[in-house]
């Protein structure tokens, strides 16, 4: 067997991480890791949102648990992985390069990661969380935790390809 792939998509919400996503599984085969899916199916196919009794941080809880642990697998077993979140820091996309490294040693395969950044709007990201039924008063909370979070890929992290139009140009 050759190298390995993890691709670790990252991006804003609506900026194309999930199409990206289904061009790695239709046209390389890829096994897809989407928490956004996790979160879909342990919620009845509704799309959760923040509450205030505290159901949508133990779903999260459950969601990042159950992501970690079929990448991990799937990596395990010698699959080309694909994990579609937001992963908008870099030390997010640090801890999953971890995670990698660690199926590494232990199977004893290499691994190559690359993060793939789409670039998107706020326009994107403001329809993809109304579609979800956000209101503009949630969708406003959720850009200002996102604006201060968001850390484009740089070369110090490793190999990364853009995706859209690069900020940084």
């Amino acid at each position: 067997m050759g190298v390995q792939e993890f691709v670790i998509l990252a991006g804003l919400p609506g900026s194309g991480k999930s199409t990206l996503s289904r061009q790695l599984k239709t046209e390389r085969g890829f096994f897809v890791v989407s928490p956004d899916g996790l979160r879909l199916a342990l919620n009845a196919g509704v799309y959760p949102r923040g509450d205030a009794n505290g159901d949508y941080v133990a779903l999260e809880s459950v969601v990042w648990k159950l992501a970690e642990t079929a990448l991990k697998d799937l990596l395990a077993a010698g699959h080309n992985v694909a994990l579609d979140a937001t992963n908008l820091t870099a030390s997010r996309r640090a801890y999953w390069r971890s995670v990698a490294a660690g199926v590494a040693r232990q199977t004893g395969r290499e691994i190559a990661v690359t993060v793939h950044w789409c670039s998107g709007s706020w326009d994107s990201a403001e329809r993809w969380t109304r579609e979800r039924g956000h209101t503009p008063e949630e969708y406003a909370e959720i850009r200002r935790k996102l604006e201060a979070a968001v850390e484009p890929p740089t070369a110090d992290e490793g190999a990364f390809e853009w995706h859209g139009p690069n900020p940084r140009s």
